[in-house]
């Protein structure tokens, strides 16, 4: 997860990039852990933890994918979509942040602004094993924000979707996890936070009506809530 400690990322108002960030990372790595893989984290908690280390990190263990999760930001307030950066245009890191970028766009109904290559980025050209750095979506941006505060668990389900099917690893996303389809089904302790966010017009339901929030959403949504990340 991008930034972290001192260093917020991109703000909106009270949003934070270093917590939406660290939410979908924490996210990704469930949903990868129980597809078998063998997840290392950066940070998992609200600390800095420098560029060179994270990299270093990585290489210690020898890992066999990088993946650095952050949200966009730009003066100007049109700028919308996904995109992701890699250190080059062959290999693994661009065919599977190719693929990220795609699934993202299509499931979250984002522009696909593509893969790009940055290779001034300390854990893109500092890394020894495939690297991508996932813009998710930009804060600047009101229909995007919305999204990265309300659906973080879908971010979260798309890219390890994509990474579990790159590496053939066993997918187990959202489908396989309890739902709740309205304020009746969602738990007592997550009642307050759903309907602060319906209230706010952060959460709808689909056609039907119908919140579809799944256990580990919802919970998202109150560990969100109680770090102050949607106002009062």
């Amino acid at each position: 997860a991008g930034h972290g400690g001192h260093d917020p990322g991109a703000v909106a108002g009270s949003i934070q990039e270093k917590e939406i960030a660290l939410s979908i990372a924490r996210a990704v790595g469930s949903l990868l852990s129980a597809s078998g893989a063998d997840v290392c984290y950066t940070r998992k908690t609200d600390v800095f933890v420098p560029l060179g280390q994270r990299a270093e990190s990585a290489n210690r263990v020898q890992s066999d994918l990088f993946l650095s999760i952050h949200c966009n930001s730009s003066n100007s307030l049109s700028a919308n979509g996904v995109e992701t950066l890699v250190y080059g245009r062959d290999g693994i890191s661009d065919a599977l942040g190719n693929e990220i970028a795609l699934d993202l766009s299509e499931k979250l109904r984002l522009r696909n602004r593509g893969v790009k290559v940055r290779r001034d980025l300390v854990v893109l050209n500092s890394t020894n094993m495939p690297a991508i750095l996932v813009e998710t979506a930009f804060l600047s941006h009101e229909s995007d924000r919305k999204k990265l505060i309300s659906q973080q668990q879908s971010f979260a389900s798309a890219i390890a979707d994509t990474v579990c099917r790159y590496y053939n690893l066993n997918q187990k996303g959202e489908d396989d996890m309890e739902r709740y389809k309205t304020m009746a089904d969602v738990p007592s302790w997550g009642k307050e936070t759903v309907q602060k966010l319906l209230n706010k017009g952060f959460l709808f339901g689909n056609e039907k009506g119908e919140l579809n929030l799944s256990e580990d959403m919802v919970r998202m949504l109150v560990t969100n809530d109680r770090a102050g990340l949607y106002g009062k």
